[in-house]
This record gives structure tokens, sequence and C-alpha cells, in this order.
């Protein structure tokens, strides 16, 4: 993405908090074994940032070699490196991924964005992508595609995009995750476990059946005390990860309140998003062509299923040539709109949620200006960001 004032500020502001973040992380490992030692600024590097670490050990580097392992697990790494040069001992560890889209630096710039519309990402021609769930044309999503398309990322990137720009009393959130096997923990779900954190969350993540079967008996029941009463708000979308596993393991009682939520829930303001590698969620398909409209491929299998309408699934040579990680095609009626989808990490949420919850917490690391920075890397790619207004998924129409 090329560079603009307000995105630049946005990508150094992402990166002060990134560091802040680190350093405290970095400094609480020393602080629960007792070791002397804290960060005092440091280099950032294209692929790495070495902090400098100012300590009284006798032992110098010996005693902090004991504690790689320590510092590399609440880093969220593989591992780190320590060297000493003369007296200065610095602690290099390896950045974070940098996508070719970031959420928040698309945010950044956008002037704004309309009530209920999720941010989802950068067209081919470089414009933002985004999706207005108050259109009639958008009742519920479907998002199909293999293991490595990015189906759970981009679920996770349209709930934040959300919370980010709408309150509490105009939107709530919802998010399901079930997948197939025996031990079925939260620690399954590290894309949508911190989610949790958001002030917009109705609950926290659902992730075995009995809580799912909860929040679904609770959806529906919400639908029609909503139809008797013509209440329309707040919004709430519900993001389900795995759809396909999740009818497969809950069996009819899944199936028949996603049927119900999926015919009239729209129409009170609930809103479903169906992420599955399956695009026929496992019987449901004959009602996606009617009640969901708005459907976005990523990566797909080779062959489908034989039950998969014909009408779900565009025609295969214009997705032949997606990547996966992110590169989906958006469908609507005969609209159509590649894009790449907006990444999220864990530091920039972070970020986020400072900006929705109050007071915002003290200083936990140097200022940034200890830190040396590099020159600007210009990002090579087939996205581009240009001064076009954003693309909106709703029918045929878009922002001019």
């Amino acid at each position: 993405m090329a560079n603009n004032p307000y995105q630049q500020n946005m990508q150094e502001k992402r990166l002060k908090h990134q560091l802040h973040v680190q350093s405290h992380q970095i400094e609480q490992v020393f602080n629960h074994y007792h070791v002397p030692a804290n960060v005092n600024g440091g280099l950032v590097k294209q692929d790495a940032v070495r902090f400098n670490l100012q300590t009284q050990l006798t032992s110098g580097i010996h005693r902090l070699r004991d504690l790689k392992n320590d510092l590399a697990k609440s880093l969220g790494i593989e591992s780190v490196k320590l060297d000493q040069q003369g007296e200065q001992i610095q602690l290099e560890v390896e950045r974070p991924y940098t996508p070719p889209v970031a959420l928040l630096d698309l945010m950044a710039l956008l002037k704004e964005v309309p009530p209920v519309t999720a941010v989802l990402g950068l067209a081919e021609d470089g414009r933002p992508v985004l999706l207005d769930f108050m259109h009639n044309r958008v009742t519920h999503v479907l998002i199909t595609g293999t293991a490595n398309a990015g189906k759970t990322v981009l679920l996770r990137t349209i709930a934040a995009s959300l919370a980010l720009n709408n309150r509490q009393s105009n939107l709530q959130l919802i998010m399901l995750a079930a997948q197939s096997g025996q031990q079925v923990t939260i620690e399954n779900h590290p894309t949508l476990q911190p989610l949790n954190y958001l002030p917009h969350m109705l609950a926290d993540l659902g992730h075995n059946m009995a809580t799912i079967l909860e929040l679904l008996e609770f959806l529906v029941s919400e639908m029609r005390y909503r139809q008797q009463e013509s209440i329309k708000l707040p919004h709430i979308v519900v993001g389900v990860d795995h759809t396909d596993k999740l009818i497969e393991r809950g069996g009819k009682p899944v199936k028949n309140a996603l049927r119900a939520l999926i015919q009239r829930g729209a129409t009170v303001g609930i809103h479903l998003i169906l992420c599955s590698r399956n695009p026929d969620l496992n019987g449901l398909g004959k009602m996606l062509y009617k009640y969901l409209p708005m459907r976005i491929f990523g990566q797909m299998e080779a062959q489908f299923p034989t039950s998969t309408p014909t009408n779900i699934i565009p025609d295969s040579s214009q997705f032949q040539g997606l990547l996966g990680e992110g590169d989906f095609i958006a469908t609507t009626g005969q609209t159509t709109t590649h894009f790449q989808a907006a990444y999220l990490g864990d530091y920039d949420l972070h970020l986020g949620l400072k900006q929705l919850i109050k007071p915002r917490p003290v200083v936990i690391a140097e200022p940034y200006s200890t830190f040396t920075q590099p020159k600007p890397k210009e990002t090579h790619g087939r996205i581009t960001t240009s001064a076009k207004p954003p693309t909106m998924l709703k029918g045929v129409v878009s922002l001019q």
C-alpha cells in the first residue's frame, strides 16, 4: 500500500504501540525471575527489532540466556537472539508478519465509514472494499474456501472493523467456532479468541457444542421477540467459523436454528457471517441463493460436493488464480469484486482496544524516540492504494 500522511501516521502509531507492548512483555519476564534488567531503547530493522537491555547483572549475558525460552513464549514467537557488544546487551526479536493490507492502515485512508459497515480490504484497483449490512441486498454473508484461504482471518477483520466504527448501542457481536475432534478448547481458536476483549461481544467466543447451542437458542428467541415487538436495534452480527463442521457435529438442532436465522433474522437486524470449507453447508445449500446473495470465495477445492447448487458458485475460471491467504472474490448478483482481505494482528487489535476502552493505559516502555528506525521500505505487490472512493459491496451501488 502506498503511503499518504494519514497512513504514515497510523503506521508510526502501530509500530510505537508494538514496541511498547513488547518492551512490557520482556520486562515482565525479567520481573518474574527477579532479574535486574529493563529495556532502554533499541534499533528497528526491516525484519527484526533489537532491544537494548540495561542490566546490573554481574553474570551479564549468561544469566539472560537462561530466559530465552521464556522471553520467546511471552512474545509469542519461536525464538529470540541475545548478543553482547562491549557492555551493551541486545535482545533481537523477529518483527510480526507484515500483511499486504493492514486493517488500521486501510481505515486511516477512510474519512468515515457508514454505520454497520465492515471494512474488508482493497480491490485490485486500490479502492477500499466495504460491506454495508444495512443494505437490503446484504442479509447474510457466506465465506468459503480451502483451509488456507483466509476465512477466519477475514471474519476477525469484519468483526473488529465493525466494533471500531460502531457504538455498542447500535451493534453487537456473537462469535461461534466449532471444530472436529474431542479436545475442543478456547486455545484451539487463537484468531477469534482475542475478540472476547471487544466490548461489543454479547458473550465470549462459543467454542463448545453446549455453549454454541445455548447461543443459537438465544438468537432464535431474540429473533422471535423482535418480530413480535417490531424491533431491529441493536444490530447483531453473528460470525460462525467452520459452519460445515458445526452442522456435522450439532446435527438437527444446529441446522434448524441456522435455517430459522437465515430465513428471518436479517429482517430484525440479526445478520450471519457463515464461514465454511464446504459451500453447500452440509445440506443448507438450497437456501443460500435466496437468503445469502453476498458470497465471498477464496482459494477453492478442485471439485465441489455434488449436492452444491450450481447457482451458488460463480464461473470456476474466476477463482482458479486465487492464491489463498486473503485473496478473495466477492459476488452479489451479477457483480464481482476481486480484493485482498485486510489483516489485523494482535498488536493492532490491542491498539484498537485502547481506543475503545478508557482510560488509556500508562506508558509501559521507553519513549518511541529512543528507537532508531529504518528508512521506509517500498512494498511490491499487485495491490496499491489510491484516492478513489471505497467500493461498497451492496448490489451494484458504489460510493462516488
